[in-house]
């Protein structure tokens, strides 16, 4: 799942109003962002895509079923990435700009929803031979 962007929503709710309230230069537009946050976000963002796509390889490959969801895990880190470059700076005004930034979480989170709805629905087998 898409840790920086749980943290930083929250952070958003929770931390951001208060810190509005007590301190406005700190969450100021104009603030400077620390290179430590840069970095891990790089970081996440590598290590999501190079985890999507480590995930998706045995589907691809057709191991697993079903296939869709190898293509879906790759394509929605790499729209992720595309995503961040189109809206760096939170949320766009333009529908259109703000729904192709925010597809590449949505596409991760219906694959990895349908997987575990998969995993959820499998019936285990009835019984085993001596055991009940």
């Amino acid at each position: 799942m898409d840790v920086l962007g749980l943290f930083l929503s929250l952070y958003s709710v929770l931390v951001a109003p208060w810190l509005a309230d007590k301190a406005p230069a700190l969450v100021a537009a104009s603030a400077p962002i620390p290179a430590g946050i840069i970095i891990a976000f790089i970081v996440g963002l590598v290590a999501e895509f190079v985890g999507s796509v480590l995930l998706a390889i045995p589907f691809i490959r057709g191991r697993v079923q079903p296939r869709w969801v190898g293509y879906v895990l790759p394509a929605a880190a790499l729209l992720r990435v595309v995503g961040n470059f189109i809206a760096p700076s939170g949320p766009a005004s333009n529908l259109a700009i703000n729904l192709l930034s925010n597809l590449g979480p949505i596409l991760l989170l219906v694959a990895l929803g349908y997987l575990g709805f998969r995993m959820w629905s499998e019936h285990a087998p009835a019984s085993r031979a001596g055991v009940h």
